[in-house]
C-alpha cells in the first residue's frame, strides 16, 4: 500500500474541494466559483489568468 505524502494529501483536498461545487453546481455556480478563484489566486498569475478565461468561456 502507498503512502501519502503530506503534498499528495493536501492536493487531493483542494482537487476534490474545487471540483466537487463545480460538478454539482448550476452553471451559473459553477461560473461564479470560476470566478472567485480567480480573485484568490490573484488575477494576474497564470492560474488566475487561466481561471478567468474558463469563467469568461462559460
Amino acid at each position: 500500500m502507498d503512502t501519502l505524502t503530506r503534498r499528495e494529501l493536501l492536493r487531493r483536498v483542494i482537487r476534490a474541494a474545487v471540483a466537487a461545487p463545480v460538478i454539482i453546481g448550476t452553471g451559473e455556480q459553477q461560473a461564479d466559483l470560476l470566478r472567485r478563484l480567480a480573485i484568490f489566486f490573484g488575477r494576474d498569475s497564470a492560474i488566475g489568468r487561466w481561471l478567468m478565461e474558463m469563467f469568461w468561456r462559460w
